[in-house]
């Protein structure tokens, strides 16, 4: 399958300190693939520049095949086609879920009212939020109901990959089981996404290709049962004690793939 995208050798620094140490990933049509690490890993920078929130210092990223890390390059393009969906949901307050969600299709797209809703009310269905809810304010609804908003307006935009940076991180844990079967159906609906997580339940939901990130290098590139069952004497300190938590958290989960 064609890569959609790519970051080949990317270098973040910030204030003389680098975040991303020369890291690629790449990403075919319905790829679902994890992005985990420690806490300070990096996950959060690639993902930002992935969606260039951040221009990397060095090294590329391309978008079909498209280079799109230069100087200039109109990054409206990128911000439709690559959604990246934070930890927190940042829903405009003053409005309703259903203009939240349509909202983004009124200004970027240039679909009329009755267009733009008829897409916002498909998606909130697609993520389980039902009309009894579309016209409540964001003050209105659990911390999982509103991030399960925010997916729903990056889905409406219809983008070609989806990023995830930590999306259960600030719920709890009703709301993150909620997102957490939001994100599994989109993964069985072969929707291509690279998810930041640090949420070993998700992660069990999720048993397919991982990246690891340690003290922003990439230090694994492969199936998350091969990381948790194979040997650690290439791993050290942080990067070990991560892996070995990992393990045991997910055995404690009962999770056979394990």
């Amino acid at each position: 399958m064609e890569v959609i995208l790519q970051a080949k050798g990317v270098v973040k620094r910030f204030r003389g300190v680098t975040v991303l140490n020369r890291v690629s990933v790449e990403l075919r049509r319905g790829d679902v693939k994890l992005l985990i690490g420690p806490n300070g890993s990096g996950k959060t920078t690639l993902l930002r520049c992935l969606n260039l929130l951040y221009l990397p210092d060095e090294g590329e990223i391309y978008l079909d095949g498209t280079l799109i890390s230069k100087p200039g390059f109109k990054v409206e393009i990128v911000r439709q086609k690559v959604g990246l969906i934070f930890q927190e949901a940042y829903l405009f307050n003053h409005m309703t879920v259903l203009e939240n969600v349509a909202v983004g299709l009124k200004v970027v797209r240039k679909y009329q009212r009755s267009r733009a809703e008829a897409v916002a009310k498909e998606n909130l269905d697609l993520v389980g939020i039902g009309a009894e809810f579309w016209n409540r304010y964001p003050s209105q609804l659990s911390g999982g109901q509103r991030q399960r908003v925010a997916i729903a307006r990056t889905l409406a935009m219809e983008p070609d990959v989806v990023l995830f940076d930590e999306p259960t991180a600030s719920l709890d844990p009703l709301g993150a089981s909620e997102v957490i079967a939001v994100i599994k159906d989109l993964a069985r609906a072969g929707v291509t996404s690279l998810i930041a997580t640090q949420d070993v339940r998700l992660i069990a939901k999720l048993p397919v290709e991982a990246y690891l990130l340690s003290s922003g290098k990439l230090v694994f590139n492969g199936r998350i049962d091969e990381l948790v069952n194979g040997s650690l004497s290439h791993f050290s300190g942080v990067t070990r004690s991560f892996v070995q938590a990992l393990a045991s958290d997910l055995r404690v989960l009962g999770v056979d793939a394990f």
